[in-house]
């Protein structure tokens, strides 16, 4: 048997080599059989209807049949996941009622769809691997794909960038990506488009260095092809307050790496023999993203011109120390218990930011004269140049020169924290330059006295949370860490970081198929309604949740969620615009009777920057003028109203449904 292993190993690693190429990525049969073991998880993950998603929470909103499944596997379905079991989720569904297409009236005026990256029959899809699915396996695997594409994709992508990042080494790579990939930042944001956003990131990185490294023609034309793919993927996911620091991270990466001195004689021989292939990428690429402007342009005017996001505007000194290196204390936070200064659990969330020791480290070899990797140079100057914007603010002309006014301060966090894991690993795969004991024990006290001055200011600033034993505890932990980092403790410090981050192993449930919003009562009358009467436009009243359940039925709902502002359907309930700094923005809308006492004149009042309400009798001219036929009215009673006629009630979910009288 162990010859037989042998064997395998010899073999595996012989076809490893025969992929390898001086300055690229070494394969040997660990990496090999690691990438076939997610590839099977993965295959296994989409042919049972595997999801990351909190769709289990619409049970609590509309009850399922005693026989009916909730859903879940593993976990606890979050309500703050309402970006994706609220929002995305009905959306996606209501895209394939209707036949995926570029226009749905109950996401938003525009393309929305097209804005939203949901699945959509369009060019741009050959370039959204993550919704591939959706076309070729069908609703149910679609979806399931859509999240192993999120899982398996970020954890592969991450261990083969820090492949490439660490000279091929295997332990630290999987330490790496799985240290990305169970971040608390990334956990409570997993639904967002910030996962497929470092895919791409991973991706494009791995193929320039193919591009520019490689010897082999296939490579190179598998380089180019990846480049194109995931580079759109990456451009058309339009959320910019992540998207521009990963993109200045790239920018990073890409300098350091090209600048080690084996890998830049091979890119400037290469260099002019590439340059058609670069053409061509070039081409492609701008031809795509003039289309889409083109199609996209009506929606992307209004979005711009919305109060909430359009006119937001982003300065940096948003946030202050306590809140960027809050990943230390990240461990006892919960859906229901974290930090009120901080809003909610995601928000609250962040990385385990370790590059100030390595800063630390790369000054000592700076005043020592020894040589520092270009790649560990690069990365610092990005981390302090983005550390500083998130507590400081700059002069507004240079924010717009830079891009930086579209990204929050706390949304910088992503770009900090993912360029401070990839310099950690870096870091640790240089172990000819490891610190003498006596710097590591200093550097190691230095960390527990700034951490015990950091969690002083915590304690003060979060009295609610933090209390001094626990920040004594993390004080230890990570001055420990600091120790094992400086001193290049590879085997002790991987497994002290993944042990750390084991509270966020169970952020997201696994849940299978999607029975809490199919199958259901409320959900086939809709379906059937939508049937008799295509043409029909709905408001819901009470609760904006079941605008949204509604809409995955494809009912053409007026309220809900919507992405661009319903200003036709608006201005008509307020011809003199009284109101439109309220109702031009995304947002969450909810309908409301008006009380016994109150005047049929419409109101219309904000409840959050991305909500407001609008009060309004449903037997009202004007939204028959605007063209609402049909009502449901939500845990909200409606038999009073003599100009509407019940067509369905479901007594047990609270739900009635009514058409307006002939």
């Amino acid at each position: 048997m162990r010859g037989t292993l042998s064997h395998i190993k010899i073999r595996l690693n012989d076809a490893g080599a025969r992929l390898s190429e001086e300055n690229l990525i070494r394969f040997d049969w660990r990496m090999i059989v690691f990438t076939a073991a997610l590839m099977l998880l993965l295959v296994g993950f989409v042919s049972l209807r595997l999801s990351e998603s909190s769709i289990g929470m619409w049970d609590k909103v509309v009850p399922p049949a005693a026989n009916q499944s909730t859903g879940v596997v593993v976990g606890t379905p979050r309500a703050i996941r309402s970006d994706e079991w609220l929002r995305s989720t009905p959306f996606t569904l209501s895209q394939y009622e209707q036949g995926y297409p570029v226009r749905n009236e109950s996401i938003g005026v525009g393309e929305d769809p097209l804005i939203m990256s949901l699945p959509v029959y369009h060019y741009t899809t050959l370039f959204k691997p993550q919704n591939w699915g959706y076309f070729s396996l069908g609703l149910d695997r679609g979806f399931s794909f859509f999240w192993a594409f999120k899982i398996f994709g970020l954890i592969l992508s991450s261990f083969f960038l820090l492949l490439l990042l660490t000279k091929s080494s295997f332990r630290l790579a999987v330490t790496g990506s799985m240290w990305l990939f169970f971040s608390g930042f990334v956990q409570w944001w997993f639904s967002t488009l910030l996962v497929e956003m470092l895919i791409s990131m991973n991706l494009m990185f791995i193929a320039l260095a193919y591009i520019f490294l490689s010897k082999k023609k296939l490579a190179v034309g598998l380089g180019a092809l990846v480049f194109v793919i995931f580079a759109l993927d990456f451009a058309l996911l339009l959320y910019p307050p992540f998207q521009i620091p990963l993109a200045y991270l790239t920018v990073f990466l890409l300098f350091g790496f090209f600048l080690e001195k084996n890998r830049r004689r091979t890119f400037a021989r290469n260099f002019k023999h590439r340059l058609p292939v670069l053409a061509g990428i070039g081409v492609v690429i701008m031809a795509v993203l003039a289309l889409f402007y083109r199609d996209a342009k009506p929606t992307i005017d209004v979005i711009s011109a919305t109060v909430y996001p359009g006119r937001r505007i982003s300065l940096g000194g948003e946030i202050d120390l306590t809140r960027i290196f809050s990943g230390f204390t990240d461990v006892p936070i919960t859906e229901t218990r974290f930090p009120a200064i901080w809003g909610n659990a995601c928000e609250a969330s962040n990385f385990i930011l370790l590059f100030p020791a390595i800063l630390l480290a790369t000054g000592r070899n700076a005043v020592l004269r020894i040589r520092n990797n270009p790649l560990i140079v690069a990365l610092s100057a990005y981390l302090v140049l983005l550390f500083i914007y998130t507590f400081h603010t700059i002069p507004e002309p240079l924010a717009r020169l830079t891009l930086l006014s579209f990204v929050p301060s706390n949304r910088a966090l992503l770009g900090l924290g993912a360029g401070s894991i990839i310099l950690t690993i870096i870091f640790l795969s240089e172990k000819e330059e490891r610190s003498t004991t006596r710097f590591a024990v200093a550097g190691s006290v230095l960390a527990l006295l700034a951490l015990l001055f950091y969690g002083h200011g915590l304690e003060a600033a979060a009295s609610d949370f933090f209390h001094l034993r626990f920040v004594l505890v993390i004080a230890a932990t990570f001055s420990v860490m600091t120790f094992l980092l400086l001193r290049k403790q590879v085997a002790l410090f991987s497994a002290a970081i993944l042990l750390v981050l084991i509270p966020f192993y169970n952020v997201n449930p696994v849940s299978v198929g999607l029975d809490p919003i199919l199958g259901k009562d409320v959900e086939q009358a809709a379906l059937q309604m939508k049937q008799e009467k295509p043409q029909s436009r709905w408001v819901v009243y009470g609760d904006n949740l079941m605008a949204n359940f509604l809409m995955s039925s494809g009912l053409t709902i007026e309220n809900g969620t919507k992405y661009t502002p319903i200003l036709d359907v608006m201005h008509k309930l307020d011809p003199e615009h009284k109101y439109e700094d309220i109702y031009n923005r995304m947002a969450n809308i909810t309908f409301v009777r008006p009380g016994e006492s109150e005047t049929d004149a419409v109101k219309v009042w904000l409840i959050a920057p991305d909500s407001y309400a609008v009060q309004i009798d449903p037997c009202s001219d004007r939204l028959k003028n605007a063209g609402i036929d049909s009502f449901a009215f939500f845990k909200t009673p409606a038999d009073d109203l003599s100009c509407l006629v019940r067509i369905r009630e479901f007594p047990d979910n609270g739900v009635s449904f009514y058409q307006r009288r002939p």
